[in-house]
């Protein structure tokens, strides 16, 4: 049937009229100040395959202009961003002349993405310009995200969302869906920060949209106006675990419970949580991924634990058993606030508390406070009957800090003032932390100095205080700079130096470390750096005089390392190598360590790698001789299933006493999407010989 013009025009009104999708398409400068994106409603949603064909992204905000550290980057990015009432949609062109050089090697969720080329997108739900989610995506389709204020690692338990990427012939693409459930936001919101970035992992470059938006650098993001967002799905959360483990595993189980209300408060519940984390001894199995720390990865302690944050403060690790506990944390206005309270069968129980106050995305003041009851021993003089007290411990937190935005990066300028009191002798010391600071990037010096103090009776227990009595200084610089043409790529360089007194008087340490890095385009790159300092040493040290023994407790030492290293393959999580040695004088004697790795591909779903280390020092105090080879080897059933085995041998001797090493151990990991994680280790990691012990975790979400 033939078409009419007037026809066509008609209903190409009623169309935009409708359906703001089909309005015509606007560019965004990203180069002024805090640029605003219109919020366009989608008719339909795209189909998230990794291809931006579908109608409605035609008539999108266009966003492009992406700068790195304020120059043009190598390739250009452009943006696109849609919603619905379901969710929030991104589509990404990524130019390139040569889709054949694109990295992207991870296909683990959550696994490390910096070293593949990326796209990602920074969502501030509350457009308060401090804390944003992050998601991104590798040319594979690869997802990782950052959930601000930290979540448990089940999909489900976070907030699921999709991604999917295809390489082109002009370079690639990707698209993006972000469910509104995943975001927490205040009811009736409209406005949603809104930021870029890509990396073009051959040139180590990154580019971001608007200028100077990172992660921790959110003054110049785009305001996403006009969003109209749901009212949020309050539905508790339940994630049970069983755990089944014999020899050194002990069986248990219990439960999280999370709730997150629509003002933006989320509240918690456990019942005795998993302390034995096996999880955590599998994933440092992820050999294709390098072994790895792995932070804690209880739930009840993980979500929402930067709401938690100072440098005295809470230290989620001291707690070492919880029967049951409770946790609230969230910001309404200005008003950020978090609680939690936790109980050990009458042993143990602990509470911290914090409130910080945020008149703008510059300013913020604090206060909290970390408190511990604990039933501890407590002998009758003179006989062996033991009797109980209890111990109780707070700490007092009074801080502040300021930021001010720079051209590239940010300064800032951080202060935290701490006071202890304990029930019994000592304990009522007091600790004070300030910090100045100045993030750069590309060709600008980055520096910071900062001041500690803590006295000898300060006592926090559920802090991460690895020293009292000093008086500490530190400082240093970092720079680094890109290198378009030639066989450099980037050179870094870093000096830091600290001197540390005792609060009584006497010297605790001085020292200062100088290193310079360059980062070739063969993919290799070649560390050296040089260390002093002198230290004092608390160890009784034993001498004869007149036949007599006598005891110092002061001893100095002056080190001097010399370090070096070579590495190769360095973007290749497979079959990455390095070799590195570090020698001189260290705790008074002549010290020698050295280290190598290299990893391999063995087939399609199938890596490995072996490493060898060797220490020989020969200190006023001790003689240790420790050598150790680790083989490691995994098999891929697909991102979510891997099955993994590590062998260790050697020995470790110190003065006379010779220990051998002989360990091994295999370990599954199942972490779906949608589904029960499951992780099975056989033998146990934390000792220096084989040993007959099982356990399987079985984590699932309602």
């Amino acid at each position: 049937m033939p078409s009419h013009p007037h026809a066509l025009a008609l209903a190409g009104l009623l169309v935009s009229a409708f359906y703001p999708c089909a309005a015509r398409a606007v560019t965004v400068n990203g180069a002024v100040p805090n640029p605003r994106v219109p919020g366009v409603r989608a008719a339909s949603p795209p189909t998230v395959d990794g291809v931006p064909d579908d109608p409605c992204w035609a008539n999108a905000p266009v966003i492009s202009g992406f700068t790195a550290d304020t120059k043009p980057p190598s390739f250009p990015t452009e943006v696109r961003a849609l919603y619905d009432d379901r969710a929030l949609y991104l589509s990404f062109v990524c130019h390139d002349p040569q889709p054949g050089a694109l990295h992207a090697q991870q296909r683990k969720r959550n696994g490390d993405l910096s070293m593949d080329d990326l796209v990602e997108v920074g969502i501030d739900a509350q457009n308060d310009k401090r804390n944003a989610y992050w998601f991104a995506v590798n040319p594979l389709g690869t997802m990782a995200e950052d959930i601000p204020g930290g979540s448990a690692a089940k999909v489900e338990w976070r907030g699921d969302w999709q991604a999917a990427a295809k390489v082109t012939a002009e370079g690639w693409t990707a698209e993006i869906a972000i469910p509104f459930g995943i975001l927490r936001y205040p009811k009736g919101q409209r406005t949603f920060g809104l930021m870029f970035a890509r990396n073009i992992a051959r040139h180590m470059e990154w580019s971001n949209w608007p200028a100077n938006t990172e992660p921790w650098q959110q003054a110049n993001q785009a305001r996403w106006t006009g969003v109209e967002a749901p009212r949020r799905d309050a539905r508790p959360r339940v994630m049970p675990y069983v755990l089944a483990g014999s020899g050194s595993f002990s069986s248990s189980a219990g439960l999280d419970v999370k709730y997150t209300a629509e003002n933006n408060v989320t509240s918690l519940f456990t019942l005795r949580p998993d302390f034995q984390t096996v999880e955590e001894s599998v994933q440092s199995v992820d050999f294709s991924y390098n072994p790895k720390y792995v932070e804690d990865r209880r739930p009840f302690f993980t979500e929402g634990e930067d709401f938690f944050g100072s440098y005295f403060g809470f230290y989620s690790p001291a707690i070492n058993k919880v029967d049951a506990g409770a946790k609230t944390f969230g910001k309404v206005g200005p008003w950020n606030f978090a609680g939690l309270a936790t109980g050990r069968n009458g042993e143990e129980s602990d509470a911290v508390g914090y409130l910080r106050y945020e008149p703008s995305s510059r300013l913020s003041v604090w206060g909290g406070t970390v408190n511990q009851r604990l039933r501890v021993p407590e002998e009758w003089a003179g006989s062996e009957v033991t009797r109980y007290r209890h111990r109780n411990s707070a700490v007092s937190l009074l801080g502040g800090s300021a930021r001010r935005p720079m051209k590239v990066g940010e300064m800032g300028a951080e202060l935290e003032i701490a006071q202890g009191t304990t029930t019994g002798p000592g304990g009522d010391g007091g600790a004070s932390y300030a910090n100045v600071w100045r993030d750069g990037g590309d060709g600008v010096l980055s520096w910071g100095l900062s001041y500690i103090t803590v006295a000898p009776d300060f006592f926090a227990p559920l802090a991460y205080i690895d020293r009292t009595n000093i008086r500490k200084w530190k400082g240093g610089f970092t720079l680094s700079r890109q290198v378009k043409q030639g066989p450099i790529r980037q050179t870094y360089a870093r000096f830091v130096w600290d001197w540390t007194d005792q609060r009584h008087g006497g010297l605790d340490h001085r020292g200062a470390l100088a290193m310079y890095r360059l980062s070739f385009r063969n993919d290799t790159s070649a560390t050296a750096y040089y260390e002093v300092g002198t230290k004092r040493n608390d160890d009784l040290v034993e001498t004869v005089v007149d036949g007599q023994p006598e005891y110092n407790a002061e001893r100095v030492y002056d080190d001097r390392l010399v370090n070096l290293g070579f590495s190769w393959r360095d973007s290749d999580i497979y079959q990455n190598g390095n070799a590195f040695v570090r020698a001189g004088r260290l705790a008074g004697g002549q010290y020698v360590y050295g280290e190598m790795f290299q990893g391999a591909r063995l087939g399609r779903s199938t890596s490995g790698s072996l490493s060898a280390s060797v220490l020989h020092l020969d200190g006023a105090l001790s003689r240790q001789r420790i050598w150790r080879g680790i083989g490691n080897l995994l098999y891929e059933f697909s991102s979510e299933r891997s099955l993994a085995a590590r062998v260790i041998v050697g020995h470790e001797q110190t003065n006379d006493n010779r220990a051998p090493i002989r360990n091994a151990y295999i370990a599954y990991r199942q972490e779906l999407r949608r589904g029960a994680d499951i992780f099975v280790l056989f033998g146990d990691p934390n000792v220096n010989a084989i040993r007959s012990a099982a356990a399987m975790k079985y984590v699932v979400t309602y």
